[in-house]
Order: C-alpha cells, then sequence, then structure tokens
C-alpha cells in the first residue's frame, strides 16, 4: 500500500512537471508568434510607405 501511494505521488510530480514545461513551451510559442508579426508588420509599414 505505502508503495502505491509513493508512486502516485511521483506521478502526480511528474506530471505537474510536464503540465509546468508545456506551458513554457506555448508560451515561448506565443511571444515566437508575437515577435514574427511585429516585424512583419514593420516590414510592410516600409514597404508600404517607402524609406
Amino acid at each position: 500500500m505505502k508503495n502505491k501511494v509513493k508512486k502516485l505521488r511521483l506521478t502526480i510530480m511528474l506530471d505537474s512537471d510536464l503540465q509546468t514545461r508545456l506551458r513554457k513551451k506555448q508560451i515561448r510559442k506565443l511571444s515566437r508568434s508575437q515577435e514574427h508579426y511585429s516585424l512583419s508588420r514593420c516590414l510592410n509599414d516600409v514597404l508600404r510607405d517607402g524609406w
């Protein structure tokens, strides 16, 4: 019984670790796409208005 509880606790810890890692990945993805968006917008402005 004790072993089961230990295993369960371990899986919960691992699961939460995985969750945070996934969240970090998503945040990174989001910020990257925002950077890309602002970059392309800047380029569009330059192309539209000329140098």
